[in-house]
């Protein structure tokens, strides 16, 4: 090679735009075109583009996704609350509760934000009826857990536990919360049953 085309090392000098590699999307080895960077910085970014077009990894974060959003909902619903409402007043379990619902919606939000976004980026290697059977309970999961956290839970915040007003919210709420856990089922099931 000449001095124009090589670094010291013998390696090529960077000449401009990173090819896509010619493997198939299910092979995991595609590579991310890339404009005028370093060589070692191109093969860092191929691989890591190539990591997440990979299907098993995909599935990978979306059943963790799916997974750690089904933990929470159960875990609150059928341990954190129970004991709160067995173990103090219904006063003081509404005063231990308050803080945590805003939180678990979030963690609901941001775990179906990413399962959503994994089923977006393996839209290319995964059939129209696997997009629908993983894509629909996630979506119909976070529309539950959005509707919670931004309309119910505000409204019971400011009414005293008492009023009847309350205990319509908190019914919508166990019913959206119900919805909720049977989509991420779906979705749980959709993922590893494929």
């Amino acid at each position: 090679m000449s001095k124009a085309g090589a670094t010291r090392r013998g390696r090529p000098r960077d000449v401009g735009v990173l090819a896509k590699a010619t493997a198939s999307a299910d092979s995991c080895e595609n590579a991310a075109s890339v404009v005028r960077l370093p060589w070692r910085m191109r093969r860092r970014l191929a691989r890591a583009a190539a990591l997440w077009q990979c299907p098993p990894m995909l599935r990978l974060v979306y059943v963790l996704a799916i997974g750690t959003w089904f933990g929470a909902v159960v875990s609150l619903s059928f341990v954190v609350a129970p004991t709160a409402h067995d173990q103090f007043a219904a006063h003081e379990a509404r005063r231990f509760l308050r803080p945590l619902f805003p939180r678990h919606y979030t963690l609901g939000v941001v775990c179906g934000f990413v399962a959503l976004v994994v089923v977006a980026l393996g839209k290319g290697s995964l059939p129209y009826a696997d997009l629908l059977r993983l894509g629909l309970p996630t979506a119909a999961a976070l529309l539950c857990t959005l509707v919670a956290r931004d309309v119910l839970v505000p409204r019971m915040r400011d009414l005293p536990g008492d009023d009847p007003r309350f205990a319509r919210l908190h019914q919508a709420s166990v019913m959206l919360n119900t919805a909720t856990l049977g989509a991420l089922a779906l979705a749980l099931a959709g993922a590893v049953m494929r």
